[in-house]
């Protein structure tokens, strides 16, 4: 197995894992959600960084710049469609701030990707 092989895999692996683990979370009843301290007053901050660091994991993975672009928006529909299904569950009003954050992580995390590897890793033009 080849040496991007190897991290692609480790990254993909790491990826999957982190959206189950924010899936299950975000649908775990309110009391369990009190006991991880998943809600309250650091609840915008988990957010944020629950997706900052997706954001940042899923961009060492995809190999061109569409690919990218589709996985960042992706991310945006995840984060809206968790918003949408606790909505639809817990019959709790719709925090689009939450979705407005979960953007906001997302971007934050492939700009440090971004910034973090090598200008070369990213020269790939949309499509190649």
């Amino acid at each position: 197995m080849s040496q991007l092989s190897k991290r692609k895999l480790v990254f993909g692996t790491a990826l999957a894992a982190m959206v189950a683990l924010i899936a299950v979370v975000s649908f775990l009843p309110e009391g369990d959600k009190h006991a991880l301290h998943t809600t309250g007053r650091f609840h915008p901050l988990g957010h944020l960084l629950a997706f900052a660091a997706i954001g940042f994991v899923g961009v060492m993975t995809p190999k061109t710049s569409r690919n990218r672009l589709l996985f960042f928006l992706g991310l945006v529909l995840f984060a809206l469609g968790i918003e949408s299904g606790e909505h639809l569950i817990f019959q709790m009003p719709m925090e689009w701030s939450d979705v407005l954050l979960d953007w906001l992580g997302v971007f934050s995390g492939l700009l440090l990707a971004f910034l973090s590897r090598p200008h070369a890793d990213f020269s790939n033009r949309f499509g190649e």
